[in-house]
C-alpha cells in the first residue's frame, strides 16, 4: 500500500487537516444537515398515501432512512468526541485495512458509488430533494462515503477526498442539467432555443435553403462553433442539441484543464480536481462556450521569457474576441497581463514604464486585432445594414437590475460579490498582510484590471435584454479564477520571495472556495418534464397543412420556430430570411428604426400570406415588478401591435405556444 500523500507533497492548497478531525467534522455536519432535511421531506410526502399516517410506504421508507443516517452520524460523532471510542477506532482501522486489500478495485467501487449517486439525483432531486439544503446534504453524504474507497487506495486524505467528491457531485448536477436539453422534440425547448441552430445553419444556407443568406450580426463566434455540426449532412435536431451540450461542457473543462496545466500541477489527481473546480466556478456565470477561445490561446501560449509567443496567443484570442462581444475585446491582453503581473517581480525591470511595457504592448495589439476582426466580419457577413452590429450601444440601461428585482433575483451586484468573496478573501489575505512582499504597482495593476472587468460586467448586465444571471460578469470571473488559482496553489511570485511570509491558505477558507461552486450547481439543477412527441407530431401535421396552403398564395414568414424549415419538419415552403425572432427582438429593444420601418412597410402591404410566431399577447407588464417587463413592453409596442393591426389569428397551438396569423 502506498502512503497517504500529504498536502505539502502534492502540493495541495491548504494546511492539512488531520483525518480524525476531518472525519469528526463530516459526521457532525452530516447529522445536523440530515435532520434539517426532515421537515422538508415530511411536508412534501404528506398526503402521499396511508401506510403510516398520511404517508405512502415509499415516503415512509425514505424519511426513516434519512433519519437513521443522521442519527447514526451524530452518535458516531459523540463517540469520537468523548474519548470512549477506542473500539470504534480499531473497528474502523480494520475496515479500512479490508478495503486496502482490494487494491485497484477501490477505484471501481469509488466511481460505482458516484454512478449510483447520479441515478439517485436523477430520480429523487426532481420530486423529493428539491430544496438546496437537501441536495447539498445528499452530495455531502455521498462524498464522505465514497471517500473511504479513495483513502483505502492510499492516494489522498479524507479532507481532500470529500472535497473531490463534492466537486464530482457538482459536475454531475451540471452535466445532467445541460444534457436534459438533448431531445428529439421538434419544436423549440425555450423562447429562442432553436433559433441558435437556424443562425448556425447560415454558413451552409445555399445547400440547405437554396440561396445565400447574410450571417448573424450577433454572436458570430457562437454560431460559427455551432455550425460545425452541419458538416455532418442531414444531421437531426437532437444531434445539434447534443453538439451544443458538448461545447458547454467541453469548453469549460478545457479552460479548467489549461489553467491546471499552466500552474504545473501534479499528479493527475490534483490536476483533475482543479479542472473540475475551475469548471464549476466558470459555470456560475456561466461563461459561454464560444468565449473560451478568447482564453485558451493565452493560457496555452503565454511564456514569461518568450514575449513574441505570448503576443501570438493574445493576437489569436483577440481576433476571436472581435467576432464575439465588444466587452471581450481587451480580455485576452488583460489575462496575459495578469499572468505577467503574478509571475514577474517588479525588481526585474529598471522602471515602472519598462515593467509595464509588455502588458501595454499586448493591450494595444490585442484591441487592434479585435477591432480589425470585427471590421472585416461586417462586410464578409453579407449584412447591408451596419447598424445591426451596434445595437448594444443604443439599448437602454436598467440599473435597478443590479439590485434585487423580479428579473435578477438577488441582484447582479450582491450575487457577483457572494461568488467572489472566497477567492477575494484568499487574495487579500496574501497580498495586503504584513510581510506579503508585493510591490504596490503590481497590486494596483491587478486591482485595476479586475475593477475594469467587474465594472464593465455590471454595466453590460444592466443592458435591456439581460440581467437575469451573472453571465455578463464572465470576463471578471475568468480573471478572478486565474488570480485566485495562482494564490491557491502558491504560484504567485512576490517581489521578496526570500523574506516574504509563507502563503496562507486556511483549510476553512479553501473548503469554502471548493464548496461554493458546488452549491451553485446544485441550486441550478433542473430536469424539465418530458415532452409529448405524439402531440408534437399532430401539431406538425396541422401546421404543414396550413403553411402549404398559404405558400400557394404568397410568402410565409417564420418569426419563431424557423428551424422547422432547417431540419425539414416543414417542407415545400420557401424560407423568408427577414425578421427572425432574435433579430426582431434586438431591433425592438435597441429601437433600430431602419429595420423596424421596413418591417412595418411589409406589414402594411400584407407582404406575407401567413406569419408563424409565438403567441402575441398585447398586454403590458409592470416595470421593476414583473420579470423582463421592460423587454415585453417594447415588444408589445414595436412588434405585437403593428402585427395585430394588419394580421389576425387563424390557428393557435397551445402546447407549443405557436400562433398562425393571416392578413386581415
Amino acid at each position: 500500500m502506498s502512503p497517504t500523500v500529504e498536502a505539502a507533497a502534492l502540493p495541495l492548497p491548504a494546511e492539512p487537516m488531520r483525518n480524525g478531525l476531518a472525519i469528526r467534522l463530516w459526521l457532525l455536519l452530516t447529522g445536523i444537515f440530515g435532520l434539517l432535511t426532515l421537515p422538508d421531506l415530511l411536508e412534501k410526502g404528506r398526503y402521499s398515501g396511508w401506510f403510516i399516517a398520511r404517508y405512502s410506504w415509499q415516503w415512509s421508507l425514505l424519511i426513516t432512512v434519512c433519519f437513521l443516517i443522521s442519527l447514526t452520524c451524530l452518535l458516531l460523532w459523540l463517540a469520537l468526541q468523548n474519548g470512549r471510542s477506542r473500539r470504534l477506532i480499531l473497528f474502523s482501522e480494520k475496515a479500512v485495512q479490508q478495503l486496502q486489500r482490494l487494491g485497484r478495485w477501490n477505484y471501481l467501487l469509488y466511481f460505482g458509488g458516484w454512478l449510483l449517486t447520479a441515478v439517485f439525483m436523477r430520480f429523487f432531486f426532481v420530486k423529493h430533494f428539491t430544496a438546496l439544503s437537501d441536495r447539498v446534504w445528499i452530495v455531502w453524504l455521498a462524498a464522505g462515503v465514497t471517500s473511504l474507497f479513495w483513502m483505502a487506495a492510499g492516494r489522498i486524505q479524507f479532507f481532500w477526498a470529500v472535497g473531490l467528491g463534492m466537486l464530482i457531485g457538482g459536475f454531475l448536477a451540471t452535466l445532467m442539467t445541460y444534457a436534459a436539453a438533448v431531445s428529439p422534440y421538434p419544436f423549440s425547448l425555450g423562447w429562442s432555443e432553436a433559433s441558435r441552430y437556424y443562425y448556425a445553419s447560415l454558413p451552409f444556407a445555399k445547400q440547405i435553403y437554396g440561396f445565400s443568406i447574410p450571417l448573424s450580426p450577433l454572436h458570430a463566434s457562437r454560431y460559427l462553433l455551432l455550425s460545425l455540426a452541419y458538416l455532418i449532412p442531414d444531421s437531426p435536431l437532437w444531434f445539434h442539441r447534443l453538439w451544443q451540450v458538448i461545447l458547454w461542457i467541453g469548453m469549460n473543462l478545457a479552460t479548467g484543464w489549461a489553467l491546471a496545466r499552466r500552474l504545473g500541477l501534479r499528479p493527475a489527481l490534483l490536476m483533475g480536481g482543479t479542472t473540475l473546480w475551475a469548471f464549476l466556478f466558470l459555470m456560475q456565470g456561466p461563461v459561454y462556450y464560444h468565449l473560451h477561445l478568447c482564453i485558451l490561446p493565452v493560457l496555452w501560449l503565454y511564456h514569461p521569457q518568450r514575449p513574441m509567443r505570448t503576443l501570438a496567443g493574445v493576437m489569436l484570442a483577440s481576433v476571436w474576441a472581435g467576432l464575439s462581444r465588444v466587452n471581450w475585446f481587451p480580455v485576452p491582453a488583460m489575462l496575459a497581463a495578469a499572468m505577467y503581473l503574478l509571475e514577474t517581480p517588479f525588481h526585474t525591470r529598471r522602471s515602472w514604464l519598462a515593467y509595464l511595457s509588455r502588458p501595454l504592448l499586448w493591450g494595444g495589439v490585442g484591441i487592434s486585432c479585435a477591432l480589425l476582426a470585427q471590421a472585416a466580419y461586417i462586410p464578409l457577413s453579407g449584412n447591408s445594414d451596419p447598424s445591426l452590429f451596434a445595437s448594444s450601444f443604443t439599448s437602454l440601461l436598467l440599473w435597478h437590475r443590479l439590485l434585487p428585482s423580479a428579473t435578477s433575483g438577488w441582484g447582479i451586484l450582491p450575487l457577483g460579490l457572494i461568488v467572489s468573496l472566497p477567492l477575494l478573501g484568499l487574495i487579500v489575505l496574501n497580498t495586503l498582510r504584513r510581510g506579503a512582499g508585493w510591490h504596490p504597482l503590481r497590486l494596483l495593476a491587478l486591482a485595476g484590471i479586475g475593477g475594469l472587468l467587474f465594472g464593465g460586467g455590471l454595466v453590460v448586465s444592466t443592458k435591456i435584454g439581460g440581467g437575469s444571471n451573472l453571465h455578463n460578469l464572465d470576463a471578471y470571473f475568468v480573471l478572478l479564477l486565474l488570480i485566485g488559482a495562482y494564490f491557491l496553489f502558491d504560484k504567485a511570485v512576490p517581489d521578496q520571495p526570500g523574506t516574504a511570509s509563507p502563503t496562507k491558505r486556511p483549510a476553512a477558507l479553501v473548503g469554502l472556495i471548493l464548496v461554493m461552486p458546488v452549491i451553485w450547481s446544485l441550486a441550478e439543477f433542473s430536469l424539465p418534464a418530458a415532452k409529448d412527441l405524439q402531440q408534437a407530431q399532430v401539431t406538425l401535421n396541422s401546421l404543414n397543412q396550413l403553411v402549404s396552403s398559404a405558400a400557394q398564395r404568397g410568402e410565409v414568414l417564420f418569426i419563431s420556430q424557423r428551424h422547422l424549415l432547417t431540419f425539414g419538419y416543414v417542407q415545400d415552403v420557401p424560407l423568408v430570411a427577414d425578421y427572425e425572432l432574435l433579430l426582431l427582438s434586438e431591433a425592438s429593444i435597441s429601437n433600430n428604426r431602419t429595420l423596424l420601418e421596413k418591417f412595418y412597410q411589409d406589414l402594411r402591404e400584407r407582404r406575407f400570406a401567413m406569419i408563424i410566431t409565438g403567441r402575441l399577447n398585447p398586454s403590458y407588464q409592470r416595470p421593476k415588478m414583473d420579470p423582463f417587463a421592460e423587454e415585453n413592453n417594447l415588444w408589445v409596442d414595436r412588434i405585437t401591435f403593428p402585427i395585430l393591426e394588419y394580421y389576425g389569428e387563424e390557428a393557435y397551438f397551445g402546447e407549443q405556444n405557436l400562433q398562425v396569423l393571416v392578413p386581415k
